[in-house]
């Protein structure tokens, strides 16, 4: 590998040297994110997370557990505040900052290669945003780049006990995102067409095989007595999101997300394909580009290729080093300091730490300039605020309506009342923020896996708040309908949301709802569904 391999100079000094530069960008990149993690509410996403915690199981409608472990840690050990959510997402950030920074220097690069590639994964927007938010993306990333990580030192070490330790890994990375199948299965087929074929033909991949299976199957033995529910999840994503994702936005997102080292990551494709001494680990280099053409032929959302960018970044850091060290140090300085330069303009669509009215001016700013493609939303249409951003907001006055339209019930009607969401975001918030009031009865709905949380029976149900526009059928099972009050948001994705308070349920409203859970309900069970449990 180019660079100068470290494990027999002797230096031990510049060894420490990388060592604390390495430490110290790691505990910069969980800094940066936990200083900006009260400046906005949790995002959409995160609530439904959350509401794992109350609810742990082998799977859900469309996620894998390993998000619920994170969940019931933040919400059960360290109480639940924002800071303690998004302590996570930070702290894998954190830990992929060190493997980084370990990885460039187990390659053989030295100080300048070393932090030319931590600066570059700290500055790099998609990841300044993936470890802001509690997401399984921010955990798929540490888990594909870990994977790599291992993969690099099998290549490295021809050392076939890793084949253990990469099971492992998968197998965590499966439980988190179903995405790890993509960069598992393209390196090992690449893997099959190089000389490096012969690490397969060990007892060790054998081991790998059977540590993937053994965290695997319980995930899958309930995706099975759940009739598939994530196949449906994406035959829905494809119709409703992924059609909108166009191959020259998803390329276009690729330069927009990596702007500021761009030149770092094309050095590092470059590194991979032409330097003699990464060609053992070519492998790498067909997997990415097989990652992308795969991704463009499935309409693929633009950061699910992020983690593999980690790689290039390394050996992109490697190369520059390699080729400006000797006689143009101060090229490299040069270098590193573009980056940082380069990434302060996008700033603000990468951190959340700029007051919302601050950042829509940004946004109009910005979208006049042209710059409009990080402004898309999922339904394809250009919005005035990044999608992200207008879901870390108006939560909390839905969940305080709520609670204030609870509180405006007499105690009879609140013994005999429910509450409905009417979509998991709501749902989750109501719950989380409204935790504390423990005569207060959850909300539910009959989106994503929350459907499995409903109640079981509205026998004895005369009241129900309704947080949303309820169609005509529900507000025909009651005599009653009051428009309590709406949520006033103008930077919330769903400003305007009203909150009815539906009273008098007539005789038909009980049956009404069992038809309703067991049409929902019912698909995802593989055996009897059965009402009452």
């Amino acid at each position: 590998m180019a660079g100068t391999d470290l494990q027999g100079t002797g230096r031990k000094k510049l060894r420490w040297q990388l060592t604390l530069i390495i430490l110290a960008m790691g505990v910069i990149k969980f800094v940066t994110h936990m200083l900006i993690s009260g400046n906005y509410e949790l995002h959409r996403d995160a609530y439904l997370y959350i509401s794992y915690a109350d609810n742990p199981q082998w799977g859900y409608i469309s996620n894998p557990p390993f998000i619920m472990t994170l969940s019931w840690l933040a919400v059960k050990v360290f109480g639940g505040s924002a800071f303690a959510i998004r302590f996570f997402p930070a702290v894998a950030g954190a830990i992929c900052m060190v493997l980084v920074g370990r990885l460039t220097k187990e390659l053989g690069g030295k100080k300048w290669a070393v932090i030319t590639a931590t600066t570059a994964y700290l500055v790099a927007p998609i990841f300044l945003r993936s470890n802001s938010l509690f997401q399984p993306v921010a955990f798929d990333q540490f888990f594909w780049f870990l994977y790599l990580f291992l993969f690099v030192k099998l290549l490295q070490t021809h050392n076939k006990n890793y084949w253990f330790v990469l099971g492992i890994v998968a197998g965590l990375g499966f439980l988190t995102k179903y995405t790890i199948v993509m960069p598992v299965a393209l390196t090992t087929f690449f893997l099959i067409a190089t000389r490096h074929r012969k690490l397969l033909w060990v007892p060790q991949f054998w081991g790998f095989i059977i540590n993937v299976g053994i965290l695997v199957t319980p995930n899958l033995i309930w995706q099975y007595n759940h009739n598939w529910p994530e196949l449906k999840h994406l035959q829905v994503l494809n119709e409703t999101q992924l059609v909108n994702m166009s191959s020259g936005w998803f390329l276009g997102m690729q330069l927009i997300m990596f702007a500021p080292v761009l030149f770092i990551w094309i050095a590092g494709l470059y590194n991979l394909f032409v330097s003699k001494e990464s060609r053992p680990y070519i492998v790498l280099g067909y997997s990415f580009l097989g990652i992308i053409l795969l991704m463009l032929l499935l309409h693929a959302k633009p950061y699910y290729p992020a983690p593999f960018y980690m790689i290039l970044l390394v050996f992109g850091a490697i190369q520059w080093e390699t080729w400006l060290e000797e006689k143009y140090k101060l090229v490299l300085g040069f270098m590193i300091a573009l980056m940082v330069a380069g990434t302060i303009p996008l700033l603000p669509l990468s951190l959340p730490y700029l007051k919302m009215d601050k950042m829509l001016v940004f946004s109009e700013t910005w979208q006049k300039r042209g710059f409009e493609a990080a402004f898309r939303w999922e339904d394809g249409v250009m919005h005035e605020l990044p999608q992200d951003y207008a879901d870390m907001t108006g939560w909390r006055q839905t969940a305080r309506l709520t609670h204030e339209a609870w509180e405006s019930l007499s105690d009879d009607e609140k013994a005999h009342a429910e509450i409905s969401g009417g979509n998991y975001g709501r749902t989750g918030a109501i719950n989380y923020y409204n935790r504390d009031d423990m005569k207060m009865p959850k909300a539910f709905c009959f989106d994503g896996s929350f459907m499995f949380w409903t109640p079981v029976s509205f026998e004895n149900i005369t009241t129900l708040i309704y947080v949303g526009v309820p169609d005509e059928e529900v507000k025909g099972l009651f005599e009653e309908d009051l428009l309590f009050a709406r949520v006033e948001d103008p930077y919330f994705r769903e400003n305007g949301t009203p909150i009815y308070i539906l009273k008098k349920a007539k005789p038909e409203l009980a049956n009404r709802y069992l038809q309703l859970r067991s049409a929902i309900v019912e698909p995802n069970h593989r055996k009897p569904f059965e009402h009452n449990k």
